[in-house]
């Protein structure tokens, strides 16, 4: 089951990605927080008439954690936005990388985990990668750096979040989704509406609707159903950081596709990453296998990890999950500055 989440949560990812790409260059709609806050609204549309057909059972959870969910989930999205628009492309591409090894670091400072060195080499190698094959500038702003650093820290502690409500109070990846995905429409609405506007001085109100554009944000949003329940599923079975990794399998095929099938321009720098990150990948697997081997933790958790991540856990979901973030900016970066 955790391998065909993890399959179904790449699969979801890279379609999403190639879709919000043809969104953006192809229809001209770039207002991504409007459309990732429509995401959620359409995931929680879904997510509530399939519980009220009886799919699935409601589970309550506490209103506290939820809010909090929606909030970090409209902080990660509005920020990595600004960051991406007031750094370089090269900079916001290495805010997504930091997330994996800012989660190692504090996970295993303030929550007991404990990361063998072979995974954190295997995650350094990985990024190291990433960096070489997709990263080609660093200038960035002091408040591009500020806003870079909320991102990432946002990002880490919602997808610890994830994990920690799924774990302590029980409930499946379908359950908590369908309790997060309104509070965290109604947050990135408030919050992205306003940062779309900044960003690309227009609204929904002002954009030329068409049936073509209509139709490729309905299978946009069919994508982000599968995007978050996979992402959620991977998480609360996994852990954050494994999700991270699956995250940038996904960035390596999505580059591949432009590569093969856009015809996006290749060079020997890209290659070169590529295969650092696929090396970096494979070791990683073998690493967390033999961690979960030896003591029965993914990835290094500890034993006490559900109290740790009860206590640090109140947090929020992933941008890239809830919103299909990385979907949506990580692909388009070179395309639309949103």
């Amino acid at each position: 089951a955790t391998a065909t989440g993890i399959l179904a949560s790449i699969v979801s990812s890279v379609a999403i990605v190639v879709v919000n790409k043809y969104v953006v260059s192809v229809m001209g709609f770039r207002l991504m927080c409007t459309l990732t806050a429509g995401h959620m609204l359409f995931t929680h549309l879904s997510l509530a008439t399939a519980q009220g057909l009886g799919l699935f059972e409601a589970r309550r959870l506490p209103k506290k954690g939820i809010v909090r969910l929606g909030a970090l989930t409209a902080l990660s999205i509005t920020t990595f936005n600004l960051s991406l628009m007031f750094n370089t492309v090269g900079f916001y591409q290495m805010s997504k990388l930091a997330v994996a090894p800012v989660s190692v670091a504090i996970e295993s400072a303030f929550f007991g985990r404990r990361y063998g060195v072979n995974v954190v080499m295997a995650l350094f190698v990985l990024c190291v990668g990433l960096a070489v094959s997709s990263v080609t500038d660093l200038e960035l702003s002091a408040r591009g750096l500020f806003f870079s650093v909320v991102a990432v820290l946002s990002t880490v502690y919602q997808q610890m979040a994830i994990n920690s409500l799924q774990r302590e109070h029980g409930c499946t990846s379908t359950q908590l989704l369908a309790q997060a995905a309104l509070p965290s429409f109604l947050m990135v609405s408030v919050l992205g509406i306003p940062t779309d506007l900044a960003l690309t001085g227009g609204t929904v109100v002002g954009f030329a609707w068409s049936v073509p554009v209509l139709k490729w944000i309905a299978i946009s949003s069919l994508c982000a159903v599968a995007v978050n329940l996979s992402a959620f599923f991977v998480i609360g079975v996994t852990s954050p950081v494994t999700f991270q990794v699956t995250g940038h399998l996904k960035t390596i095929l999505v580059l591949f596709f432009g590569f093969t099938v856009l015809g996006d321009p290749i060079s020997e720098r890209n290659i070169l990453g590529i295969a650092i990150a696929l090396v970096g990948m494979i070791l990683y697997t073998r690493a967390n296998m033999a961690s979960k081997g030896n003591d029965g933790t993914a990835g290094g958790v500890s034993g006490k990890e559900a109290a740790e991540e009860a206590a640090g856990g109140a947090g929020g979901v992933a941008g890239a999950t809830l919103g299909g973030l990385e979907a949506q900016q990580g692909g388009e970066a070179g395309d639309a500055r949103v």
